[in-house]
């Protein structure tokens, strides 16, 4: 108490809040403390205006931090479309985790979804796997269940490629999921596979960034 009544005496505030902090963060019920809380109104409005600041800049960081996590979650790639001499854009991520599949697919498989925006094909929405097959076609099409955040899920329409890639799947509409899913932090998507069942895939997508995608 003395080192603090002898920095108030001099008016070096600096000094007697750095000592009003360490009295009330680290020896909160010493007697010290006490005399502080009554004796010195305003160094313990400063000590709990530093602690505020301290919080709010610790929060930041942890928001930075977090932001930077999911931003690295996505690819992203703009190369020449040879028809055309226009760009070819996209961005893809991959599920946060796997699912399994029977025989002859075993092992964990990530979902990757991805983002495209071609000269001649215009916006779509793929969803694949390594290997498995999707139960749909390129005809019937099929439906996956969405949802976004915590928002009910709802129904989308789906369709395998002309190719008849069984481990891909388009969905439609794709500018509508892809403006549903730049206000979302996490998609889980539903698809029925052949001969396995409906499966989940969930993506982290809150770090997708709109710059880059078009840079």
């Amino acid at each position: 108490m003395d080192q603090l009544d002898s920095a108030a005496a001099r008016r070096d505030t600096a000094e007697a809040t750095r000592v009003a902090v360490l009295l009330l963060k680290d020896y909160p019920s010493s007697a010290e403390a006490e005399s502080v809380r009554s004796r010195r109104p305003d160094l313990v409005a400063l000590v709990r205006a530093q602690r505020q600041a301290d919080s709010l800049g610790a929060l930041r960081q942890e928001q930075q931090a977090d932001s930077a996590r999911m931003a690295a979650k996505w690819s992203y790639s703009a190369t020449p479309d040879p028809m055309s001499s226009q760009v070819n854009r996209t961005a893809s991520i991959h599920s946060e985790g796997t699912i399994s599949l029977g025989f002859p697919y075993e092992g964990a498989q990530y979902g990757t979804l991805m983002i495209r925006d071609h000269p001649q094909w215009g916006r779509d929405v793929m969803l694949s796997v390594n290997e498995g097959q999707f139960n749909c076609n390129s005809y019937d099409g099929c439906t996956v269940r969405i949802r976004f955040d915590d928002a009910a899920a709802t129904t989308w329409s789906a369709v395998e490629p002309s190719d008849n890639s069984s481990n891909l799947i388009f969905i439609r509409p794709a500018a509508r999921f892809v403006s549903r899913m730049r206000a979302a932090k996490k998609v889980l998507i539903q698809a029925e596979f052949y001969n396995n069942g409906v499966q989940t895939f969930e993506f982290e997508v809150g770090g997708f960034s709109q710059a880059r995608y078009q840079q």
